[in-house]
């Protein structure tokens, strides 16, 4: 769902990786909890939006195939279906495709999200006067 061309929920790719992020229930109505569902919740309250979770069917991170597309949770992520994921262990073919955050709770996850593109911006103009760039440039 959008709202003014901005996706309303963040779309959180998930695999079963407990105690971190546990999924239960079927792909379509995932029951999610672990202790990176308050992480994630906290982050959509600080930035005025809702958490969406997508359980990945096959519950694997995902690898590069020979013709460019990816499995699991991070071809999810790679097709735009989810806006991040978690729980993935960083490697060269993943960080040449995706960003990852820094870690989290064990030093070799992180959350990962698709490496942006140059592509056009509507809503570019308004950026610079958005909450997030004026805090981040207090720091």
């Amino acid at each position: 769902m959008t709202v003014g061309g901005v996706e309303a929920c963040i779309r959180v790719g998930c695999i079963m990786f407990m105690p971190h992020m546990i999924v239960t229930g079927n792909g379509t109505h995932p029951v999610v909890s672990g202790t990176l569902v308050e992480f994630f919740e906290t982050v959509g309250k600080k930035l005025g939006r809702c958490v969406q979770y997508i359980a990945e069917p096959t519950n694997e991170a995902g690898i590069e195939l020979p013709n460019g597309t990816w499995t699991g949770v991070m071809g999810v992520t790679h097709r735009n279906e989810t806006d991040v994921t978690t729980m993935l262990i960083m490697s060269l073919k993943r960080a040449m495709a995706f960003d990852f955050s820094d870690f989290l709770y064990i030093e070799e996850h992180s959350a990962s999200y698709k490496r942006p593109v140059l592509e056009s911006d509507i809503s570019g103009f308004i950026k610079p006067f958005s909450p997030l760039v004026s805090n981040a440039s207090s720091v």
